[in-house]
């Protein structure tokens, strides 16, 4: 468990603790909390599902392909755009369109809404592992 999991679970007991005692503690422990659950899906943030991905028409990604494979990972954003039935996600990044088929998603690349901060741990959180 990472540190601010750990900061998580403590505020979240002493929240309890005080909802009876004292309102503006326990609102600050709640706002303490948000604020670091928002920070720990910022910075480790999990690979969007494909489901996920499939209904981001026109959203920015933050791309990681190279999983698994002998080469290094290659990161980027760009802009994908999913059509119904078709087997491929189609980017715009840099001005340059490339595509990349869904049945290697999870396997030779993963899609983000954030960009990870650690990039080894969030790819090792493929969907289904």
């Amino acid at each position: 468990m990472r540190e601010i999991e750990k900061a998580i679970q403590v505020l979240k007991v002493r929240a309890d603790f005080t909802a009876d005692i004292n309102l503006d503690a326990q609102m600050a422990y709640k706002f303490a909390i948000q604020a670091l659950q928002e920070k720990l899906v910022r910075e480790y943030p999990k690979p969007l599902t494909l489901e996920e991905l499939k209904n981001m028409d026109g959203e920015p990604v933050y791309i990681v392909r190279g999983l698994h494979l002998p080469c290094e990972n290659d990161e980027w954003w760009a802009i994908i755009h999913t059509f119904q039935n078709c087997e491929f996600a189609h980017f715009i990044s840099h001005g340059k369109k490339f595509s990349a088929d869904f049945e290697d998603y999870g396997v030779r690349w993963l899609a983000f809404r954030h960009k990870p901060e650690h990039i080894g741990e969030a790819t090792n959180m493929v969907e289904g592992e």
